[in-house]
């Protein structure tokens, strides 16, 4: 009887030990599990960094590989490896932009949120523009035990970053690629001026010019270039040349006599440029039109 028991004693106690040493395996042991299906999944051949995440340059671009010194434009979406779900995507319409050294900061727009994130800077110097890259990052290199509430994250998740490097060096070039391209797509002829906007004048004012002393009422629309439109006041709104708007909004109106209507494309450097303002994502140029009711 002492020896039937001694056994169950023994049974029981390594029936536990089995289901404690399953309950409390490494997350790293884990999360490699998640990390090599999801490799597998999508037969991608990756590489792994000496500080835990794996990369793999899915597309590889054209020139010389980045540099920390130089400029580059990128689009950045965050993944579930277990689900393939959505975390987060920085616009399509608009872009990030930073020296290659510096974008280790990711700062999530629409959340108020900046994350420290190294690998991004690390596979940016592994590609050159217009290439695209997958990193995979276990938890622990990511959002950890807590996850994160605002993308909702799970904890312990372990998630992808989709890198798109674009293939424009600088912001000023790549607006004017999206204005020129949405010109031709709508079969339009705008001028350019010496300050990098175009514009169409749609109807010949006959009115007096906007000078710098002038509170002009302006009636308008607003819109991203190809986009949506985000604002619009057909009451007028009273402005000047040399008042708190966008840069390329009173350099148009320096232009415009009363009476007359144009449609202008503005570079995001002469709108809210990497900032961004309310639904106008960072980095994108803007499309007006404009009509110069009155001034006084």
């Amino acid at each position: 009887m002492k020896i039937k028991y001694l056994f169950s004693i023994v049974l029981l106690f390594s029936v536990v030990f089995s289901a404690c040493k399953k309950e409390y395996e490494p997350i790293e042991s884990v999360d490699e599990k998640i990390i090599q299906d999801y490799l597998k999944k999508n037969s991608l051949n990756a590489t792994k960094d000496p500080s835990g995440f794996y990369y793999a340059v899915t597309k590889q671009g054209t020139g010389e590989l980045l540099k920390n010194t130089d400029s580059v434009l990128y689009r950045v979406a965050i993944k579930s490896a277990k689900t393939n779900a959505t975390y987060y995507q920085s616009s399509t319409i608009g872009n990030m932009a930073d020296l290659v050294g510096y974008t280790s900061a990711l700062f999530l727009q629409g959340y108020g949120q900046q994350i420290s994130v190294e690998a991004i800077r690390t596979v940016l110097l592994k590609t050159n523009r217009g290439s695209e890259a997958s990193i995979v990052l276990p938890s622990y290199l990511a959002f950890g035990k807590n996850g994160s509430t605002a993308l909702k994250v799970p904890e312990n998740e372990v998630v992808v970053l989709v890198l798109t490097v674009l293939e424009e060096a600088t912001q000023a070039s790549r607006d004017d690629r999206v204005i020129n391209e949405f010109l031709q797509k709508k079969g339009l002829t705008a001028t350019k001026t010496a300050a990098n906007f175009y514009y169409i004048v749609l109807q010949e004012g006959t009115g007096e010019r906007v000078r710098e002393e002038h509170i002009a009422k302006v009636k308008y629309a607003g819109r991203i270039v190809d986009g949506e439109q985000f604002d619009s006041n057909s009451e007028g709104y009273e402005t000047s040349t040399i008042g708190g708007d966008i840069p390329g909004w009173r350099k148009m109106l320096a232009l415009m006599r009363v009476g007359e209507k144009v449609r202008v494309f503005i570079p995001s450097a002469l709108a809210y440029g990497g900032a961004g303002q309310g639904t106008i994502p960072p980095n994108t140029a803007l499309d007006f039109d404009m009509e110069v009711v009155s001034v006084k």
